[in-house]
Order: C-alpha cells, then structure tokens, then sequence
C-alpha cells in the first residue's frame, strides 16, 4: 500500500458508501417493487443521457469516419445497447482511436455503473433469501471476497478465466464490491458502532504509516480504514458539510460526464499542468451535469412515489 494508492480512495469509498446507503433505503422501502424503481430513477436517466449524448452529439463531431459509416458501424450501435447497463460498451467508430490517454474508450467510468446495478439486485437478492444467521453469512461472503480479491487475486483470476473463458477486472469485482458488502455490513450493525474521537488518531497513524510502507498487512487494513474515514467525517463534519454542499446534486452528472471530456481536452487541448486539466474539465461538465440535474434527474426522481 503505497501513497498513492491513499490519494486515490474515491471509488472504493463511494461502494462503501453506496453499500450503507442503499441497504438502508432497501430497510426504509414500502415494497421490494419500491425499492427497485428508486434505484432505477436515480441510476438510469442521466447515464441514458450520457451515452445518447457520446453517441448522437460527441461522437459524430469527434470521429475520423464519414456519418454514413459511422452511424451504419455495429460499434455504434454496440455503444447504444449500453443503455441497458447490463454490459457497457466503451467506444465509438473512429473516435479517440489513438488517444493520448491511452485507450480509445469514450466513457470508461460507465463500468463502475454496471457494478452498481448488478450489486443492488445482488442486494435484493440477498434480502429475500430465508435462510438463518444472514449476518454470519454476509461475514462469509465478505472473507472469500477478501481472500479471493486481495490475497490470491492472480489464482482467482486464472479460475475465473478457465469457468468463463476470459478474464474480470478484479479490482472492479472483489475490491469494489467488497466495500459494497463492508457497507451493508455496517448497516446492520449501525447501532453497536460507537464512533469515538481517538479514530482521528488511528487514521493519521494509518496514512502514516501507509505513506513509508508497503505489506499486505497494511493493504488489508484498507478495508477498515475506508468505513472508518466515511464514519468518521460524515458524523463530525455534518453539520459543515449541509453548510456548504449545493443544494443541486450535480455529482452523478458529473461523474457520467467526466470523463468525454477528459479525453478531450487530453487530445484536443493537451494542457501541460494537471490544474489547468482539471479546472478545463470542470468547466466542460458543469453546464451539463446542472442540465441533467434539472432537467433529467430531478424530474426523474419525483417519480418514486408512482410505486409503492
């Protein structure tokens, strides 16, 4: 575990998060049928938005092809089916095909949306299933995700690959989804969780220590020390945080957004500094991720009551 693995913590804490979330939705829910057409407006209409938006506007001013080719191409078409988020394809037909980034795909976060659908049916599921001593089972499930992702993820990635003849992107399967499950986990047991002040003084000593040092050990403790960062600060920087969050949600826009526009300004603009990236990127996403807001996501979530 090195530095810069602490630095880029996002995604995982967000499945950590998400797990805690949803699971508690899933608690709060009037009907299983409720629970899914929730979690349907909030995850489908603005990815939809995004991949109609790569496919009809970017991808016909960004691509090398004629418009005849490129809208006749199966690519093309292979992009849109990914509106289902059952299984996302990445490209379109002669757009970004030598990208400076380093791969040709217009949307590559759109994977992590994927996961996150499967992991609420996987939810769902798992809520249904009538068997005794569901926690110790969750438990179970979370060591072989632990054991299979972290410790062996080479065997576990040859196995998979002789049961289904190709291989799985590990980190997005056992080391995402496992902080989705530490999340549902820390649902459960929410009211034997005393978070204490001294958890500033373990978190410190963690990055520390995870800054000058590289063992399994300490990568392991990632899986604790995820849940107690978004504990900690969600429970003593509350009141700050509802001061200076928007009232506008704009991070899924943003997120769905993001990265077209990164492989823009990489291929098209090519800034030297990594601030000068950024803020162009940000200023590309905003306007649309505020339009999906408004427009889409919003509109979209008034409907949650239409199930019950």
């Amino acid at each position: 575990m090195s530095f810069f693995h602490i630095r880029a913590l996002g995604l995982p804490s967000f499945f950590f998060i998400s797990g805690l979330l949803v699971s508690q939705s899933l608690e709060s829910s009037k009907s299983w049928k409720n629970f899914v057409w929730k979690r349907f407006l909030r995850l489908y209409p603005a990815a939809c938005f995004s991949i109609l938006f790569c496919a009809f506007i970017l991808g016909p001013c960004l691509t090398t092809w004629s418009m005849k080719d490129y809208f006749s191409s199966s690519i093309f078409y292979q992009f849109l089916s990914s509106c289902s988020l059952i299984e996302v394809k990445y490209e379109l037909p002669g757009v970004f095909s030598n990208s400076l980034m380093g791969h040709p795909s217009i949307n590559a976060s759109l994977w992590t949306v994927c996961l996150e659908l499967k992991l609420y049916l996987a939810l769902l599921f798992f809520w249904f299933l009538k068997i005794p001593g569901k926690k110790y089972f969750l438990l179970f499930l979370i060591f072989v995700f632990l054991l299979a992702g972290q410790i062996i993820p080479d065997k576990t990635n040859d196995i998979v690959y002789r049961t289904i003849g190709r291989h799985i992107n590990i980190f997005g399967v056992f080391t995402c989804s496992l902080l989705f499950l530490i999340g549902i986990l820390a649902n459960f047991y929410k009211q034997k969780i005393n978070i204490r002040n001294y958890w500033l003084i373990l978190i410190l000593f963690y990055l520390i220590i995870s800054a000058y040092f590289n063992s399994l050990l300490l990568h392991l403790l990632m899986f604790a020390f995820i849940p107690a960062v978004n504990l900690f600060f969600a429970t003593r920087g509350i009141s700050i945080l509802k001061k200076i969050t928007p009232k506008a949600d704009l991070s899924y826009g943003i997120y769905v957004f993001a990265f077209p526009f990164q492989q823009i300004v990489a291929n098209y603009i090519r800034p030297e500094n990594t601030w000068t990236f950024f803020f162009l990127t940000l200023s590309m996403v905003l306007p649309l991720a505020s339009f999906s807001w408004f427009m889409i996501e919003q509109k979209a979530l008034r409907l949650r009551r239409l199930v019950s």
